[in-house]
């Protein structure tokens, strides 16, 4: 059994999906966000999707180890530098001489309190991921640039992200409501000539008329859920 929680600190759902031997998923149950907090998580697979939140990306490197102790040595850093209540996942970028080049990608837990919910440690299996990560995984298959540019609006919430060679750059997150910011964002994102892509978004072609802009096929939540599971 599979529960699905997906939103942020101020608005989140949940869903029960259950998989047939036919790999199929049916939803067996929705939860709105005053009943989120009274599902039993003891011994289920948990995926939790945080949407409308930016991960902090930062370039770091660290000494040369045994590819096994990259994990520890890279936690320590990343509690050194920001504590221990932040999450964390990373990629190693380049490895030359006596160093890793690493990207970090974190997020502080307090920005979002279902990640403390002491429940969850009870789950059979927790998986947590950014709504950008899925979209980037989502539409690899259709993008044959390493190095391009996505604009996308995923419910209330407007995103920009930079990619190079499947390695998520750059990631800024805006409410729909914040226009003027994201007018000035746009002008900045499309100076150069890298192609960009886009989907959800009305508009984005109008805005970036004379540039390399691709628009992909749109996002429901559904197929982000489904895919978020298949993962």
């Amino acid at each position: 059994m599979n529960i699905v929680f997906y939103g942020n600190e101020n608005d989140t759902k949940a869903v029960k999906i259950k998989k047939n031997i036919f790999n199929k998923f049916k939803v067996e149950e929705e939860y709105s966000f005053d009943k989120i907090f009274s599902i039993n998580l003891k011994n289920k697979n948990i995926n939790v999707l945080v949407e409308g939140e930016e991960l902090f990306i930062k370039v770091i490197s660290i000494p040369k180890v045994k590819k096994n102790q990259i994990s520890s040595l890279v936690k320590n850093e990343v509690t050194l530098r920001y504590g221990d209540k932040v999450m964390f996942k990373y990629s190693v970028l380049e490895e030359k001489d006596n160093i890793f080049k690493i990207i970090l990608y974190c997020f502080h837990e307090k920005k979002y309190s279902l990640l403390n919910d002491k429940r969850i440690g009870y789950s059979r299996n927790l998986k947590v991921e950014f709504l950008q990560n899925y979209v980037l995984k989502y539409y690899s298959k259709y993008i044959q640039e390493e190095k391009y540019k996505m604009i996308f609006q995923y419910k209330n919430f407007i995103y920009f992200i930079k990619v190079n060679k499947e390695n998520l750059l750059f990631n800024k997150v805006m409410k729909i409501t914040d226009t003027e910011k994201i007018n000035k964002l746009l002008d900045e994102f499309i100076k150069d000539n890298k192609t960009i892509y886009h989907f959800n978004s009305n508009n984005i072609e109008k805005l970036t008329k004379g540039k390399n802009v691709v628009e992909l096929l749109p996002l429901t939540v559904d197929q982000v859920i489904k895919f978020a599971i298949a993962r």
